[in-house]
């Protein structure tokens, strides 16, 4: 599992989790199935920032498979 990040439950981080899932479409970017989580498209490790430029919704599944690599897109891109 990634590191620990406390801003991660702020009312502030699920807003925007929420604002993501909703533009998403409760989608996964990577499988299309349906998405309850939001993804760092650059990794929080690698720089990537908290903007929503840098945020997709992802399932489960893909999110955890994904870990803290990029991913080549499009796969199931969601049209922004």
């Amino acid at each position: 599992m990634g590191s620990y990040r406390p801003d991660l439950w702020t009312s502030k981080w699920k807003t925007l989790r929420l604002l993501i899932l909703e533009r998403d479409n409760w989608t996964c970017y990577l499988c299309g199935k349906k998405a309850d989580q939001v993804d760092h498209l650059v990794p929080p490790s690698a720089g990537g920032t908290d903007s929503p430029q840098n945020l997709a919704a992802a399932c489960l599944r893909c999110n955890d498979s994904k870990g803290n690599r990029y991913v080549d897109l499009p796969l199931h891109t969601v049209a922004w």
